[in-house]
């Protein structure tokens, strides 16, 4: 025969004894029982009190941070019906948790499964029950702990190096030296490969005995730097050259001794390329076109992608992300110095400039006599564009009598609602002159 026990605190028998059906076995008001044992001819029960009694304990669970699946913390227990649940993370109610079960999701970036220590409190109108706390751990991965999760990192020695979240720069997380004796060492490691300079850049901290335990970062096994004594959150960036490297972290100790946490940490790992290298700055480096003209300015650079490209002229932004300017159809608009800012991850480098003058052909208009006798004609650019103060001093004004031997008419011109104004008080000297403006 089979005994089996439901959670609210009642007995069903299945099959029969020796002597008969075990339907007819059992005591009419057989109620509030919360463990049972049977035998081949007998059952035993446990009665409560009739307030709830655990009859399956929560147990401790494990799971990795980039655990893709779910985890579920359950736990059985008897009592008179209804049954309230609540789990508590750290003795605070878990929202939501209201079943004898509760799932836990772990769907990074948007949720992480919580560590710390679990407990489901059961109650009903009899009293209340508190399970045996569980400890759940979340286990931080190495490239999770130093934010390089595309490095593959191991660790080796005496113990190992593992990702935690008690002590970090990031205030997420961070790689922490496994627990060391006399003479023993603790190394985390990775291979960096990369087609361009630049610097490896890390925080790391050291809580060691003074001058005899020590943190070292080595590159190829070459020792680069390294700390030892209470020593806070520090930055370091090594310069490298292109090419793969071996990276160890070594935690070292001496004979004898320890002091404060007897621990090293390392946080934020990252390799930053170099800034761009302009190989060749703007091309050509000062132009003079005539109007019209199709104009185009290009560099060379080099350096880590994505490498991307600002063009500036006169310090305000033109053009697109590319190393060649193109400009059509150029007019006095155009006028200007160029230069172009060129970015990758590394940061920023900004060209030499690249001067661009555009020379647009003056109309004159028809002639004026002012009542002073002096003789007014005004002039403007070919494409209907405006002149600004500063281009008054690139025009001069020349006359002639004959159209070959040309004088200059010195302070002779001026500008009007940017339009030049020729005026010209010797007129009257000549039976026929002619006129001509002239921009530098």
């Amino acid at each position: 025969h089979s005994t089996l026990l439901r959670n609210d605190g009642t007995v069903v028998t299945l099959g029969n004894y020796l002597n008969g059906s075990t339907s007819n076995s059992l005591p009419a008001d057989l109620a509030n029982v919360i463990a049972i044992a049977g035998g081949g001819d007998h059952d035993l029960a446990l009665f409560g009190t009739r307030a709830p009694a655990f009859t399956v304990q929560p147990w401790n669970r494990t799971i990795s941070l980039n655990a893709t699946t779910n985890l579920i913390l359950a736990a059985k227990c008897a009592g008179v019906q209804p049954v309230r649940y609540q789990w508590q993370l750290n003795g605070t109610n878990f929202p939501g948790a209201t079943n004898d079960s509760m799932t836990l999701r772990n769907d990074p970036p948007f949720t992480r499964i919580q560590s710390g220590i679990y407990q489901l409190i059961v109650s009903n109108s009899y009293g209340v029950a508190a399970s045996k706390f569980v400890k759940l751990t979340v286990v931080y991965p190495l490239g999770d702990a130093v934010d390089a999760t595309n490095l593959n990192w191991t660790t080796t020695g005496t113990a190992q190096w593992f990702g935690e979240t008690n002590i970090t720069h990031d205030g997420v997380d961070a790689a922490r030296s496994g627990a060391v004796g006399a003479l023993q060492e603790t190394v985390l490691q990775t291979t960096f490969g990369t087609n361009f300079s630049g610097q490896y850049t890390f925080w790391w901290k050291v809580s060691s005995e003074l001058d005899f335990d020590f943190l070292e970062f080595r590159i190829n096994g070459t020792v680069q730097a390294s700390l030892s004594g209470e020593v806070d959150w520090q930055q370091v960036s090594i310069p490298v050259a292109a090419g793969t490297n071996v990276l160890q972290w070594r935690y070292s100790k001496d004979s004898s001794y320890d002091s404060g946490l007897d621990a090293a940490f390392v946080d934020q790992f990252a390799f930053v390329p170099d800034a761009p290298v302009i190989n060749v700055q703007p091309q050509p480096a000062i132009l003079t076109v005539n109007m019209g003209t199709n104009v185009t300015l290009a560099v060379s650079a080099s350096g880590a992608p994505q490498m991307k490209f600002q063009w500036r002229q006169n310090g305000n932004v033109v053009g697109g992300n590319s190393p060649v300017l193109t400009l059509n159809n150029v007019g006095r608009a155009q006028d200007g110095t160029y230069c172009v800012t060129v970015t990758n991850t590394g940061g920023s480098t900004v060209s030499s400039e690249a001067v661009l003058k555009v020379l647009v052909p003056q109309i004159l208009g028809s002639p004026k006599l002012l009542p002073d006798g002096t003789f007014l004609l005004t002039s403007a650019d070919a494409n209907g564009g405006l002149l600004t103060p500063a281009d008054l001093a690139n025009f001069e004004a020349q006359a002639s009598t004959n159209l070959v031997n040309w004088v200059t008419l010195p302070d002779a011109l001026s500008l009007t609602n940017g339009m030049l104004q020729l005026q010209d008080s010797g007129q009257s000297n000549y039976r026929a002159r002619y006129y001509r403006i002239i921009e530098h």
